[in-house]
């Protein structure tokens, strides 16, 4: 950045990220392809700060599914289709580069420490909040106060059914997906820690009555039967044509993400496991991704 508007806005973003905990802030580009700008802690518990600020990158193998999605000028802003929705965006990572790949974004994310670097990255790339907006919430099937963990490393907190006692928690919002998106969706991400199957319950008119081209989604407990259900019922309600499986290397050093060929990452074609309930034969990997065209053996 330079200039003196731009030094400014930069004095106006570190300054809203300052608390009491004396974070050490760091404005960061990352070694993906596009690189892009974003806030990230350095001091925080923080896994994708950390990830990113030793390897350059977060989760390079959806980082390459967001590429093959949306590169290739696909999201370009004139693209009829070009909205991102990130459901659980922590600090912001994925929806940085949905807007660095050129797409409208909205990320919702109800935990205020890593929603501070969200916000921030999205000042710095929309500073007249024209294409990315964030929402101080979580999703759900039914707007509620929720309690939401609030310990250990920011990634890992979710919404819990109840108040856990001696676990420390917040007071968070979930509205509806159905309420804010009216419109077609390129990619939607969800991250939310075992609370995905309420995500897609919230998100059953979007699905139904519009084109969602995409969704990335971190499923846990994969393998119970009831968790199968909840992949059949979102294939079906998106009308999906297939279903990837796929491993994620969180640790994986010095891969050069502006070569890495997809084709190369550990991926099964899990479409007729899922579409016909297959529950004797068991998934592998907690990441899946819903689409709409062939990826394996093209």
């Amino acid at each position: 950045m330079s200039g003196d508007k731009d030094g400014g806005m930069m004095d106006v973003l570190l300054s809203a990220l300052e608390t009491d905990r004396n974070p050490k802030i760091r404005f960061y580009k990352t070694a993906t392809f596009p690189a892009f700008p974003m806030f990230l802690c350095e001091n925080c518990k923080c896994d994708i700060c950390s990830q990113t600020l030793r390897l350059g990158y977060f989760a390079p193998i959806e980082t390459s599914v967001f590429r093959h999605i949306l590169g290739n000028g696909v999201c370009g802003r004139a693209a009829p289709n070009n909205l991102v929705v990130d459901v659980g965006a922590n600090v912001g990572y994925f929806s940085a580069y949905a807007s660095a790949l050129g797409c409208r974004v909205v990320s919702f994310e109800p935990n205020q420490n890593p929603r501070r670097y969200l916000e921030a990255s999205a000042a710095l790339h929309d500073p007249h909040h024209l294409s990315w907006k964030v929402y101080p919430a979580a999703i759900g099937k039914e707007e509620k106060k929720a309690h939401f963990t609030d310990e250990g490393s920011w990634g890992f907190n979710h919404i819990t059914k109840r108040k856990l006692m001696q676990v420390r928690d917040l007071e968070v919002q979930v509205v509806l997906l159905d309420s804010i998106v009216k419109e077609d969706v390129l990619l939607l991400k969800i991250d939310t820690e075992g609370y995905e199957a309420s995500v897609i319950a919230g998100s059953h008119n979007v699905l139904k009555n519009y084109d969602v081209q995409n969704v990335v989604v971190e499923v846990k407990n994969f393998n119970e039967h009831v968790v199968r259900d909840f992949l059949f019922d979102l294939k079906q309600d998106g009308r999906f044509t297939h279903v990837y499986n796929y491993f994620e290397e969180y640790q994986k050093p010095g891969m050069d993400l502006s070569t890495f060929d997809l084709h190369e990452a550990t991926m099964y074609d899990v479409t007729d496991v899922v579409m016909n309930k297959r529950y004797e034969q068991e998934l592998k990997y907690e990441d899946f991704w819903f689409c709409k065209k062939p990826f394996l053996n093209t």
